[in-house]
């Protein structure tokens, strides 16, 4: 067409990727050219370009090994799952299945596979045990099934079978980790004649990413717990093809977009890797997925920002090629879901899926070149660290010795540390507050009651006991399990039996963490002080010069401020040179605290004479908005108490403020 030409890139002068970087970095005038918004990660580029990629196809094809682009040939999108929690009402589960669910994750504690599966649709729906579940928690789903006249064959989902990842969550186990191997062993081998649609081993990545361990620590814990199951398991006497058919990874999906489609990605390779090491085929390496949206990142304060979080997550999971995705409800924190939440974690799904389209492509992010570096940044970095975990001498072990521990608590303290100084920010909790929040009324939780008395199934009980007790790993005692089960033994009598007489394993246990507690914890302050008052506490904004000079600075206070939970008292300007009208309208505010704002030009002169002022007139406390560079000793002479900036530390400060407010002093 005459004319278009022009609209084509190929008609302006090409201009290398060399040049482009010297133009960037001349504006830039000595800032580095990576800007990692993530200190505990990769550093990322502003751009990426081919020759950042090692060859033109990285990634293979999907459905092929390496399976970076997926495990499937065809485009099947993925399951929609749902998780639930212990002290939730069990017939939840049929709304969620009604409105679209297809997968079901339940609790495996004690008796709570039993309050929720009667509710669970088994010959239709997918059920997978948590992470830890065992013998006792697959007898009892078999056990189910058959009263619902569901064959065993016929069952889909996983039995959540994951010594590691319990040792790692609760800090041990009931019984040796050489006993839980040992029943991990027999119900593989069981579920691969009995079950062949069930997986019975699970890798659990969830209690690391909860405990606050980065992308490329998560692979690597991954890998070495992958490693783990086939070395145990082969030693069993199980197939290398079979324990990796019979395994089901479980990981979370945080917010960083990039690099979390890169991680899913990565771990497809990294498993195909370890499997083809082992001695497996080509097609045992193909992962099963399963991903849910993060703990991490959730909060309890303005909660329907977890909305937003939630579709972020589930996305970045669609995208990376999950098989199937558990979105949390946006109040879980607050208590047992409302329904309403629950089915717009569902819909969010489906929205994604129906009306998006994401599942129409496969792998949409592959050939990006900013993806396929992070992929292959990604899967380098954790095969380094996976090896120094097996020259630790493997991943339980490195977790026994608190190894594991150890790492991933120093990469969730500089998590925190980041959250502290509000880079990146927690939006509507460190930053973008509002004070009037009001969080929403959950259902009450459901009351976890014993099992009603009957006569126990002692015989069959005693079968399995006998059973155990030849340390079998051929199904003969899971076989034992399923039995009791159907005669009425609980899981937890189960449990007791197949873990008698063994001696409990015990490691470095990883606490869960969330990057906004210490923000909510500052809020709580907030609200003793409120129902004590009926208000929160105030500072007064001292701005000083024309609204140029104190607005930047002014606004910085009041955001700061509000993640503490306390109310900034804009009065206007003040003159530099008039400390007395300042402090006289500070007095009138009814605030206890203050917070000087203007210029670093202004305040070598001003801050001396405001600062006593404002503590003559009852001040508790004087922030300065500014760094004070060399001047520190004089203003604190002065009589200021804390110095807020950009990338400083406003947690620290925060706590420091309401320390003085607590106390009175």
């Amino acid at each position: 067409m005459p004319g278009s030409s022009g609209l084509f890139a190929t008609d302006f002068p090409p201009i290398s990727y060399d040049e482009w970087r010297r133009r960037v970095e001349d504006e830039l005038g000595g800032a580095p050219f990576e800007l990692p918004r993530v200190p505990f990660e990769l550093p990322r580029r502003p751009l990426y370009a081919p020759q950042d990629l090692e060859r033109d196809d990285p990634a293979g094809l999907p459905g092929l090994p390496p399976f970076v682009r997926g495990s499937h040939e065809l485009s099947r999108g993925w399951i929609t799952a749902q998780e639930y929690r212990p002290d939730e009402d069990p017939r939840t589960l049929e709304a969620d299945v009604a409105a679209g669910v297809r997968m079901v994750v339940l609790p495996a504690l004690g008796a709570c596979p039993e309050r929720f599966l009667p509710y669970v649709d088994l010959g239709r729906i997918a059920v997978v045990l948590s992470s830890g579940a065992s013998v006792a928690a697959a007898g009892a789903l078999v056990a189910e099934a058959a009263r619902q006249g569901v064959a065993a064959r016929e069952l889909e989902g996983g039995f959540g079978c994951d010594p590691l990842a319990a040792l790692a969550s609760a800090g041990g186990l009931p019984g040796s980790l050489d006993r839980a191997w040992s029943l991990a062993a027999d119900l593989t081998a069981w579920s691969v004649r009995e079950t062949p649609r069930m997986r019975a081993l699970t890798v659990d990545l969830s209690p690391y990413h909860a405990a606050g361990a980065g992308a490329a620590q998560e692979l690597a814990f991954a890998a070495a717990g992958g490693v783990e199951h086939l070395r145990r398991l082969t030693a069993a006497g199980l197939a290398v093809d079979a324990v990796a058919d019979a395994t089901l990874f479980a990981f979370s999906v945080a917010g960083d977009v990039f690099m979390e489609i890169a991680k899913l990605r990565a771990a497809r390779l990294l498993w195909a890797k370890v499997v083809g090491a082992s001695g497996g085929s080509p097609a045992a390496g193909k992962m099963r997925l399963h991903a849910r949206t993060s703990t991490l990142t959730r909060t309890v304060r303005d909660p329907w920002v977890n909305l937003l979080r939630g579709t972020v997550e589930s996305f970045a999971a669609a995208v990376g090629g999950a098989d199937a995705i558990a979105t949390a409800p946006f109040d879980e924190l607050l208590g047992p879901p409302g329904r309403t939440s629950r089915r717009i974690a569902v819909n969010t799904q489906h929205i994604l899926r129906e009306e998006v389209f994401l599942a129409e492509v496969l792998d949409p992010a592959g050939g990006s070149y900013c993806v396929e570096k992070l992929t292959d940044e990604l899967a380098r970095a954790a095969w380094t660290l996976f090896q120094e975990v097996e020259r630790r001498g493997g991943m339980a072990r490195a977790l026994a010795d608190g190894w594991i521990a150890e790492r991933v608590a120093a990469t969730a303290r500089r998590r925190r540390e980041a959250a502290a100084r509000r880079t990146p920010p927690i939006v509507g909790v460190s930053d973008f507050v509002y004070l009037g929040e009001e969080l929403p009324r959950q259902p009450a939780a459901t009351p976890l009651v014993e099992a009603p008395l009957r006569p126990t199934p002692t015989d069959a009980l005693r079968e399995l006991e006998r059973v155990a007790s030849t340390s079998s790993r051929d199904g003969s005692v899971t076989a034992a399990a399923v039995a009791a089960a159907a005669a009425g033994a609980s899981a937890d009598e189960l449990a007791a039996v197949l873990w008698r007489g063994s001696q409990p394993a015990r490691a470095a246990a990883l606490p869960a963490v969330r990057l906004a507690e210490p923000y909510e914890e500052l809020r709580a302050r907030s609200g003793r002080w409120r129902d004590a008052r009926r208000r929160r506490p105030r500072i007064f904004l001292a701005q000083l010069g024309e609204p140029s000079q104190y607005r930047d600075r002014a606004g910085f206070a009041t955001s700061l401020f509000a993640a503490g939970g306390i109310e900034a008292v804009d009065a206007g300007g003040f003159a530099a040179d008039d400390p007395a009208s300042a402090a006289e309208a500070f007095a009138a505010s009814g605030a206890e605290l203050a917070a000087l704002c203007s210029t670093d030009e202004l305040y070598p002169e001003a801050v001396p004479r405001l600062a006593a002022a404002l503590k003559e007139r009852g001040a508790r406390a004087v922030i300065l908005a500014g760094r004070p560079g060399g001047r520190e000793a004089s203003y604190r002479a002065a009589g200021v108490d804390q110095f807020i900036y950009l990338g400083g530390d406003a947690v620290a400060v925060l706590r420091a403020v309401w320390d003085v407010l607590d106390t009175g002093r």
